[in-house]
């Protein structure tokens, strides 16, 4: 069977994309790779890419230089987790009180690793994880 390398792009959908460019750059000095009216694009730790889409913009076909990019959206709260290590989470709790975003949940997995939930400007649901969470994490 053919092989994947790892997870290149995900998507979430937004009612303001500013609001939303600005929370996920402040919070996690993610770099800019592409903005337009409909999408925005983040780096995540140079490996992989965070793409914001206005909600509703992307319904139809999507002309791009080299092809389409066939339709899609999503509504609702969706949940996304970034990983980060395990010497940092008391530097990330300390992040969250001084930006005021309300951490809504702490788990403790049984493998060691510790989750930090809050929500996004679009409630969505965002999670910061320690290894060990996973048993390939």
């Amino acid at each position: 069977m053919p092989k994947t390398t790892g997870l290149l792009e995900t998507a979430i959908y937004v009612k303001d994309l500013d609001v939303s460019e600005t929370f996920y750059r402040e919070l996690f000095g993610f770099e800019k790779l592409l903005s337009d009216e409909r999408m925005r694009a983040l780096s995540i730790a140079d490996k992989s890419v965070l793409l914001i889409f206005q909600e509703g913009a992307s319904k139809t076909v999507s002309k791009v230089p080299g092809g389409k990019i066939p339709p899609h959206d999503a509504p609702g709260q969706t949940h996304l987790c970034f990983a980060i290590p395990t010497k940092e989470l008391e530097l990330w709790r300390t992040e969250l009180e001084k930006q005021n975003i309300e951490m809504i949940s702490e788990v403790r997995s049984p493998l060691g690793g510790t989750s930090l939930y809050f929500r996004d400007p679009d409630g969505h649901l965002v999670e910061i994880a320690t290894p060990g969470i996973w048993k390939l994490y």
